[in-house]
């Protein structure tokens, strides 16, 4: 049985999902780590995703994340999304050098490619039969290792940033600030959060991230909401390598 284009939007929609109190996070570079979600729509559980960070070399950074749907939403669709930022990383800085989407398992599959030109300052967009150059920043970033630069940010004290981006063969601009804390209980445990706001400027979605220090600022839940229907998506933390947990410092005895 086959559906409309829904789930492939729910499932573009949830990668999203992906833009304090007790210990203190060490900023710089997270270690290497593995997590898990639950996504959800209006509270109806539909994809579990996965979400690594590795460093083939001390001075290079691949991220990597995986979508699938559960078990019962798989019954009626087995889109699958698969996204990956390969690039340069230094103890306060990040610098992509290739990004990679692939929807596979849809009515529309979807294949995107971005290589990032740093000597002409331009990104390459390959999609689908389409390829096109695209001036660009600096500090511009892709839409998936921003959430790497928002955890080092926060780990570096700032209480609001913003970031270039690459997306959708356009440079855009994400603005996050932080507008409170909470404590939070996930399946992945208890965590004392920070919680961090992206609003886009045409006011259509309102986005927001709990960041939890003891992590590395790991987002532990994201919320985003959709105007103006209100529909809600939800992606709350499962599991986490140990190797990310921020050890609590031990004070020194005389």
């Amino acid at each position: 049985m086959r559906t409309s284009r829904r789930p492939r939007v729910l499932l573009a929609a949830l990668a999203i999902l992906f833009v304090a109190l007790g210990a203190t996070a060490a900023a710089g570079k997270p270690p290497a780590f593995s997590a898990d979600y639950q996504l959800s729509r209006n509270g109806f559980r539909v994809a579990r995703a996965t979400i690594t960070l590795s460093y083939p070399s001390p001075d290079h950074y691949l991220y990597r994340s995986y979508t699938r749907p559960t078990r019962l939403v798989s019954w009626f669709r087995d889109d699958r999304r698969r996204e990956s930022s390969r690039g340069r990383v230094s103890a306060d800085s990040l610098r992509p050098l290739e990004y990679h989407y692939a929807l596979t398992g849809s009515d529309h599959p979807r294949h995107a490619d971005l290589r990032f030109d740093w000597q002409k300052a331009v990104v390459e967009n390959a999609v689908g039969d389409h390829t096109w150059d695209m001036h660009i920043p600096s500090d511009t970033l892709d839409k998936l290792v921003v959430q790497l630069a928002l955890m080092m940010d926060l780990g570096g004290g700032a209480r609001s940033v913003r970031f270039h981006v690459a997306d959708g063969g356009k440079l855009k601009v994400y603005r996050f600030k932080v507008v409170g804390d909470a404590r939070l209980t996930t399946p992945a445990g208890q965590f004392d959060t920070v919680k961090v706001e992206r609003r886009r400027s045409d006011n259509k979605q309102v986005t927001n991230l709990w960041c939890a220090p003891s992590l590395h600022y790991l987002p532990v839940k994201i919320e985003r909401r959709d105007r103006p229907d209100g529909t809600r998506y939800r992606s709350v933390l499962q599991s986490v390598s140990p190797s990310l947990r921020v050890q609590p410092e031990i004070p020194q005895t005389n």
